[in-house]
């Protein structure tokens, strides 16, 4: 897993340096489809809680923009996910999530930069969690904010933070859910 992270950074990292170093700031709205890697962590910073799940999250990402108009605009995002979490219940248990969310993106465009929101959720499978929620089926729920920035012509950098809530919508039981903060940075490339 680790050699297929760093691979793909790799090819991130080349395309910044055969790219064109003059382009448009802009360009992030503009640009109708986008594609990405993000990876993350996520913890109960924020959180009064009694469990301590944590959790690495590897995301690919397309976005594509239906709606512009002057600097703002809206886009339609689907992320497929592959997380590897830990928790400590007696013993220190591991667990591994995968699944899409699918959601909107609200961007506001400023000088070089562009700020937004993002709302998504899909579902997805956990193979273990603490005792406070069942395994198996879930959802997962996300609000997110961030910033991007332009690299660049064609590849740009995500920063982004938010919560997640997992449950399964109270189709099995215990279904109390858990929460986590995230913080993610990727790139993504417009072709």
């Amino acid at each position: 897993m680790k050699k297929i992270l760093i691979l793909l950074l790799l090819l991130y990292f080349s395309c910044f340096y055969t790219f064109s170093a003059t382009f448009d700031e802009n360009r992030i709205a503009t640009g109708k489809n986008k594609f990405g890697f993000a990876v993350g962590y996520g913890n109960q910073l924020f959180w009064d809680v009694t469990y301590n799940y944590q959790l690495l999250l590897y995301s690919l990402q397309y976005q594509y923009t239906f709606y512009q108009k002057n600097s703002f605009s809206s886009e339609l995002v689907i992320q497929p996910q592959y997380n590897a979490a830990s928790f400590f219940e007696d013993t220190q248990k591991y667990s591994f999530e995968y699944g899409v969310n699918i959601g909107a993106l609200l961007r506001k465009e400023l000088s070089n930069f562009s700020v937004f929101a993002m709302l998504s959720a899909g579902p997805h499978y956990v193979s273990d969690v603490p005792s406070r929620q069942a395994n198996g089926f879930i959802f997962s729920d996300n609000l997110m904010v961030g910033v991007s920035y332009m690299l660049t012509e064609n590849l740009g950098l995500d920063v982004r933070g938010g919560v997640r809530h997992i449950s399964n919508a109270g189709f099995i039981a215990p279904n109390g859910g858990v929460n986590n903060t995230i913080f993610q940075i990727g790139f993504f490339v417009l072709p």
